[in-house]
């Protein structure tokens, strides 16, 4: 790799590990005026618009508050893997079965997000289901990419066993 390569290549490792930390921050943001936002959405918005499909008023709010605190949950976690993975890579560790478990890990919190948002757009508001759409195709991407890495890894073992 050329000088100018290794320094695109650096530039962007450290893009991506900013972004993750910006992330990580809007999400904290996010989790403190998340009663405030919810309250707008489930209590005071006119009728018609935020519609809910079976739930209407605190049930409605108390559950979005709920599933809304266990997504925050489960996004920390995503970030914390997501933020191990580029660091890793950064160090030159790409084809690893440490990368493919955490491939893995956050396919299955996307994939976790999937369903909690699934049943908050259809008790809560079907405009949630553009988020549950999202993950689903997210989580496919993710599966691909895991599954490209962990034949890599099986690769790479076995040109080691070879040489």
């Amino acid at each position: 790799m050329n000088k100018q390569n290794k320094e695109r290549w650096l530039s962007s490792v450290k893009v991506t590990k900013l972004f993750i930390v910006l992330v990580a921050v809007a999400s904290v943001v996010m989790c403190f005026f998340g009663p405030k936002i919810v309250r707008m959405v489930a209590l005071e918005s006119k009728e018609g618009v935020f519609e809910s499909p079976w739930l209407t008023g605190y049930p409605r709010f108390w559950v979005l508050i709920v599933l809304g605190y266990i997504c925050a949950i489960i996004l920390f976690v995503m970030l914390y893997q997501l933020y191990r993975l580029v660091s890793r890579i950064d160090n030159g560790e790409v084809f690893s079965v440490r990368n493919v478990r955490s491939l893995k890990i956050i396919s299955d919190i996307v994939l976790l997000a999937c369903v909690i948002t699934f049943i908050m757009g259809i008790t809560c508001g079907f405009f949630i289901l553009v988020v549950c759409a999202s993950t689903a195709f997210m989580t496919a991407i993710i599966r691909v990419v895991m599954n490209a890495f962990s034949k890599a890894v099986e690769m790479k073992d076995e040109l080691d066993y070879t040489v």
